[in-house]
């Protein structure tokens, strides 16, 4: 089980499956790991730290094996090779994150940041999760095709724009196998992910001003294409550029004074 992001999963089954609407997420939570013989967990996620990770297993011989190789690579089980402060960060982040008031927020800042950028008329991915908010970049720019990248040109324009940064979703991750045979993936997605405890309302209002500013101008988004590439994890090393070295052409006033 990828345990990541387990606690907001757990509050979208108390808040949507009737049958647990009575139950307390740590009772959810219980039940989720009950049904696997292991998990891994980034606690940078639900567990509101700054690092830090945890493997479990049902299996105390696979632990053993487990705890050699980490040991050996990571440092002692018991502390992984982080910090005891960052032990300590990772035991009262995971406790406070099952807080139900907390989640309550969490999920509703998401669906504003959704209504916000929908109020911009910018397109979003519905239903709305908690921990980002998707938006349809091949809709908000339809003018590119998909080997003109319309997600990727999404983010620098917004970066350009206002300072915006987000992440792709799309033919960049999801286009070339790992044996660099290529196609093209169905969804061009650019990914607002919120992190923890960190903006307020205005925040909000303002990403999704900038997308709206920069969908206006759609039209003079020109796109990006591939200067250089991996074929492991690429849409962490790619290196992209504007197709033709302008990625937003200035527009020119026409009208004349008279």
């Amino acid at each position: 089980m990828d345990a990541c992001r387990f606690v907001e999963n757990a509050y979208f089954i108390k808040t949507l499956d009737e049958k647990y609407s009575k139950h307390t997420i740590i009772d959810i939570a219980h039940e989720m790991f009950s049904h696997f013989d292991g998990a891994t967990m980034s606690l940078k996620k639900d567990g509101i730290s700054n690092e830090g990770g945890f493997l479990a297993f049902n299996d105390d011989k696979w632990a053993e094996e487990i705890f050699d190789v980490v040991e050996y690579k990571s440092g002692y089980s018991t502390f992984g090779g982080i910090t005891g402060a960052n032990l300590a960060a990772c035991t009262v982040g995971i406790s406070e994150a099952m807080n139900e008031n907390y989640l309550r927020s969490r999920i509703y800042q998401a669906k504003l940041l959704a209504d916000f950028l929908e109020d911009n008329n910018i397109p979003v991915f519905k239903p709305v999760g908690a921990h980002a908010v998707y938006v349809k970049a091949n809709e908000a720019f339809p003018h590119l095709e998909f080997d003109k990248y319309p997600a990727w040109s999404l983010t620098c324009a917004v970066y350009i724009e206002g300072g915006i940064r987000c992440g792709e979703i799309g033919n960049i991750m999801f286009g070339e196998s790992p044996d660099g045979s290529k196609h093209t993936h169905p969804f061009e997605y650019v990914r607002l992910a919120l992190p923890r405890r960190t903006y307020t309302v205005n925040h909000l209002h303002f990403v999704a001003k900038v997308f709206g500013n920069v969908t206006k101008k759609a039209h003079l988004i020109h796109g990006m294409e591939i200067v250089k590439s991996s074929h492991l994890l690429r849409h962490f090393t790619i290196w992209m550029k504007p197709i033709n070295d302008i990625l937003i052409e200035k527009e020119i006033n026409r009208f004349r004074q008279h």
